[in-house]
């Protein structure tokens, strides 16, 4: 846990840039639009805290079910 102080119910999160929550609560609306959205094969996944001006930026790897199947078959 970092510490850092902030109010999930003022955090918005946007999934390809269409708002899936506001408020801290699920947007109305968006939930077909969404759904597609994550047969992309690039997702971006932005969440604002509105809790200062500071802006961080994560890039992350392939979680595609063949590279967990393929993964997890190694034996240590």
């Amino acid at each position: 846990m970092s510490g850092a102080a902030f109010n999930p119910d003022r955090t918005d999160l946007y999934i390809n840039n269409l708002l899936a929550v506001k408020n801290g609560q699920a947007a109305p609306g968006n939930s077909h639009t969404l759904g597609s959205s994550f047969k992309k094969e690039r997702i971006n996944i932005d969440i604002d805290l509105h809790s200062g001006k500071k802006r961080f930026e994560v890039f992350t790897c392939d979680l595609s079910h063949d590279y967990v199947k393929i993964n997890a078959s190694y034996k240590t």
